[in-house]
């Protein structure tokens, strides 16, 4: 099962998409030792020919390519073709 404080933050967008393919993943988390800090995540996902899908608009695209970034914020991709 999927969890993540992003997953956390928007469900329904989780429990629907899907993705599989070659892809290279970087993930970032601080965790701050003093108390009140705030946890940072981040990261980036590059893909290679993947397939990404959302089931509730009964989407799928195939051969994806390009980098994904996201952060406790959200998720952008705008480098995606």
């Amino acid at each position: 099962r999927r969890r993540s404080p992003l997953q956390r933050q928007q469900p329904e967008t989780f429990a629907a998409l899907g993705a599989s393919g070659p892809a290279n993943v970087r993930f970032g988390l601080a965790m701050p030792l003093g108390r009140g800090l705030p946890m940072s995540i981040d990261g980036s996902v590059d893909l290679d020919g993947a397939r990404l899908s959302d089931s509730r608009w009964k989407l799928q695209f195939d051969g994806v390519r390009g980098r994904a970034r996201y952060d406790r914020n959200g998720f952008s991709a705008p480098e995606l073709a």
